[in-house]
């Protein structure tokens, strides 16, 4: 119906929920949320108001990893996420670190793709964080030898990063829904998200996960 008002007699007529106080006024009883009644706010035991920040709080939620072992000319997208074609993808975080037998300074990126990274691809395992949620429809592949996919604009992050040998590990983190800002979008299977070694590396090893939902 559309919207309107209610005339209130009391004791008869159309009735509103109301709560009695200490001091016998009566308060009328709110619920905020979904109009049809099927959502309710959450109120916590100290009568706190329970809100999400984000949408996609309570989204299906996966995490993958994997390793990279380029060659020493070896630069590229070592690490992707694609879209799906069933699914809104949001990658909310990013970690990489990386050692080498030669200690050398480099570049990590994370551009967005528009087109597939391409090269011989090893599968990273995704695993959701609740098992009651369906198998991941993103892909996540590492590779020692890409083929670049096609870049959107410019890279989305970009650090300078440390390498050397394995007693001394440098760990770079990224993290896309901190400041209340949505996770980076992969609509459909051709938009993706990739690590990119913008410098080679001897004797390079690189790890890399990533952290999504799905919507």
């Amino acid at each position: 119906m559309a919207d309107s008002a209610i005339a209130v007699t009391p004791g008869s007529g159309v009735n509103v929920d109301t709560r009695t106080q200490s001091n016998g006024d009566h308060r009328q009883v709110i619920c905020v949320g979904d109009q049809t009644g099927a959502q309710i706010v959450t109120v916590s035991a100290n009568g706190e108001l329970v809100v999400s920040q984000l949408d996609s709080a309570h989204a299906a939620s996966y995490s993958a990893s994997g390793a990279a072992t380029p060659s020493g000319s070896t630069t590229g997208q070592l690490f992707t996420i694609m879209g799906s074609a069933s699914k809104l993808i949001r990658v909310t975080f990013v970690e990489v670190s990386l050692v080498a037998t030669t200690a050398a300074a480099t570049i990590l990126q994370l551009s967005k793709l528009s087109t597939a990274t391409t090269g011989t691809a090893s599968a990273m395992t995704a695993v959701p964080h609740d098992s009651n949620d369906a198998a991941a429809t993103a892909s996540v592949n590492s590779y020692n030898a890409p083929t670049n996919g096609t870049v959107v604009g410019s890279p989305l992050r970009q650090v300078r990063a440390w390498a050397q040998n394995t007693t001394d590990i440098h760990y770079y983190t990224w993290t896309f829904t901190d400041r209340l800002s949505k996770g980076i979008a992969l609509r459909g299977t051709t938009q993706g998200l990739s690590v990119v070694l913008n410098n080679a590396l001897t004797g390079c090893s690189i790890n890399a996960s990533f952290e999504w939902t799905e919507e």
